[in-house]
């Protein structure tokens, strides 16, 4: 019995890798590298398959929506074809007519391939918002300002409004897979950029004079300067100054703010000491656990703040 033969290359790269790597990276090597429409004609190719043959446990075909419908379709197409595997259902051959249209990479660097996924998971996805929000601006305008959004069929047939859109949303953001000369890494990079947190980093160091000072100009030391917060309300100026002498502080200056009110339930201070203990200073492990630490705020009498 002929063999037939079926051109598409998503199907093909699933026929060919299925057996040889997991679901997870598979899934993320389609989502980073087809776009929408070429997983949507391989799922109606794939269903297509399913409904010639008579049997109870084979899922019909659901039209996807949502922020997530391109990572749904590729769970239908990866869900469906592990089924008619399973139960050695004879499937076509698949065969690719395009060779640019099979991605040039393997899923076995899964972390550089996840990031590339994240990407276009959310390009997609703010395709789609624009799509919607269009449509939403055309039934409220009753048509009067459509014509210049994009709308729900362009994302197929005219791909370049939507993806102005997505890149003036994201600013440098566009398809990931549509440059090749950009590096999985670079890609990774981006999103891990993204997605880490700020750390605050103390002022730069200033500049120091090194000539020698003479009996008319002379030089007044720098005092490092802030304000300590949630110490136990009984702790005292010494307290403090002997334990950040024990961190290695050596002249530190602790004041006890006032509580003119009477609504502190915990003490605050005001710290200084001298440049040198610098590294020391900024540093959290100084501290005592859960202190609260805050550059010192320096205002003229009219209330500005002082440089």
């Amino acid at each position: 019995m002929a063999v037939s033969l079926v051109v598409n290359e998503v199907l093909w790269y699933i026929q060919h890798y299925f057996d040889k790597f997991t679901r997870s990276d598979l899934s993320s090597v389609l989502i980073s590298f087809y776009t929408i429409d070429e997983l949507t004609a391989a799922k109606r190719l794939l269903f297509g398959v399913a409904d010639s043959v008579d049997a109870d446990y084979l899922p019909a075909y659901v039209e996807r929506k949502g922020p997530n419908k391109v990572r749904a379709i590729v769970d239908d197409l990866l869900g469906l074809y592990a089924l008619l595997d399973v139960n050695k259902i004879c499937l076509p051959q698949y065969v690719v007519l395009d060779p640019q249209r099979v991605p040039a990479f393997s899923p076995a660097n899964n972390e550089s391939v996840g990031a590339v996924s994240a990407l276009t998971s959310l390009v997609h996805e703010l395709k789609d918002q624009v799509a919607a929000l269009s449509e939403k601006l055309e039934a409220v305008c009753g048509g009067r300002s459509a014509s210049h959004l994009p709308r729900t069929g362009d994302a197929a047939t005219d791909d370049g409004n939507a993806r102005d859109v997505v890149d003036g949303l994201h600013g440098t953001v566009a398809d990931p897979m549509s440059d090749s000369r950009n590096s999985f890494a670079d890609k990774a990079a981006l999103l891990k950029g993204a997605i880490e947190p700020f750390k605050p980093q103390p002022p730069p160091a200033p500049r120091l004079g090194k000539r020698k000072s003479n009996d008319k100009v002379k030089a007044i030391p720098r005092y490092l300067v802030c304000f300590v917060g949630r110490l136990h309300i009984d702790t005292t100026d010494d307290d403090l100054r002997n334990y950040l002498a024990e961190a290695g502080i050596k002249d530190a200056s602790c004041r006890k703010l006032e509580d003119k009110n009477g609504v502190f339930r915990t003490a605050a201070f005001r710290v200084s000491c001298s440049a040198e203990y610098r590294d020391l200073f900024y540093n959290e492990s100084t501290w005592p656990e859960g202190a609260e630490l805050r550059d010192w705020v320096f205002r003229r009498r009219d209330g500005a703040t002082r440089q």
